[in-house]
């Protein structure tokens, strides 16, 4: 990976970062470290309010052609949240403002 390359990556992951804390502060919790890679595969790591310790999160996501991503894997270092998350998030479609999903396409081209 070139240099140029290194920033621009390190760029859109901050980006990706602030947008999911937006929407995660309302639940008490937030992003502290964020990874992806360009076949939508992510790890993140968040601290949730009340809690001592980081939640570890690792997944996948895929994008269709109208402004929905489809979370394809999701796993965590709970077992309880594993739990929920299968019931309650695998497989669920998200819907994209339609801004937010030109730079989401950005993040993971097809």
């Amino acid at each position: 990976m070139s240099f140029l390359q290194s920033i621009a990556r390190s760029v859109k992951q901050a980006y990706a970062q602030n947008e999911a804390n937006k929407w995660l502060r309302q639940y008490g919790a937030g992003i502290v470290k964020l990874d992806f890679n360009s076949k939508g595969k992510f790890s993140a790591s968040l601290v949730l309010e009340g809690e001592r310790e980081e939640l570890h999160l690792t997944g996948q996501l895929s994008f269709d052609l109208v402004n929905r991503a489809h979370l394809v894997a999701l796993t965590s270092d709970r077992a309880w949240l594993n739990r929920v998350l299968e019931k309650h998030a695998l497989g669920r479609e998200l819907p994209i403002p339609p801004d937010q999903a030109k730079q989401l396409r950005e993040l993971f081209p097809a």
